[in-house]
């Protein structure tokens, strides 16, 4: 009551709950929401969890099911409890990374299982797909960009910048571009940079 008495006798309090409601709203639409992407833009996978992310939210698990006779994909979040990343990739992976760095890639574990288990038409357990992405993707780009990355860039920083250029040029392509395209335009970006510090 005493708040309401320190606002200006004109202030639009009925709006308040208005707004408060739209706001509501849309929060959980975007929470709540499911979309139609082709395989051709799973980056869009990616697009998604962030969206919740900004909003506060971790990605507990994607689910792709297969629409238009499987040239179409469903995806659906469910969200969970914010700053558990770290944690969980340290369980899954034996990895310990900055929480941000975890989230990306827990994100991108969460992406290969429903890309995963909608390949293989059946659930795979969220450790397999850890267990896949660690030693088919994470350990084989790690050692591949190392040697050419400053000596104090950390391997879950330079997987994560490897991740943003993926996205920067999946994004710029209108489609996945891959890992191996990334890492190769990475590839030549680092050494193009390490050549001219050689140089200067």
């Amino acid at each position: 009551m005493a708040a309401i008495a320190a606002l200006p006798p004109d202030f639009p309090v009925i709006d308040v709950g208005v707004e408060i409601r739209r706001r509501y709203d849309s929060l959980w639409n975007e929470v709540t929401r499911t979309e139609t992407v082709t395989p051709e833009e799973r980056f869009r996978i990616r697009d998604r969890i962030q969206a919740l992310n900004a909003l506060g939210f971790s990605v507990e698990e994607v689910e792709l099911t297969a629409v238009q006779g499987g040239e179409r994909l469903r995806l659906r979040a469910f969200v969970a409890d914010r700053n558990f990343h770290r944690d969980l990739l340290q369980n899954l992976t034996g990895l310990d990374a900055e929480e941000a760095q975890a989230r990306q890639m827990i994100n991108e574990i969460q992406e290969l299982r429903a890309t995963l288990s909608q390949k293989e038409n059946r659930s795979m357990p969220l450790s397999a797909a850890a267990y896949r992405w660690l030693n088919e993707l994470y350990l084989p780009i790690v050692a591949r960009l190392q040697p050419l990355a400053d000596k104090s860039s950390q391997p879950a920083e330079l997987y994560c910048q490897l991740l943003e250029h993926k996205w920067y040029l999946s994004e710029r392509a209108g489609r996945d571009v891959g890992h191996r395209a990334a890492l190769e335009d990475f590839v030549r970006l680092l050494s193009r940079r390490a050549g001219r510090q050689a140089g200067g």
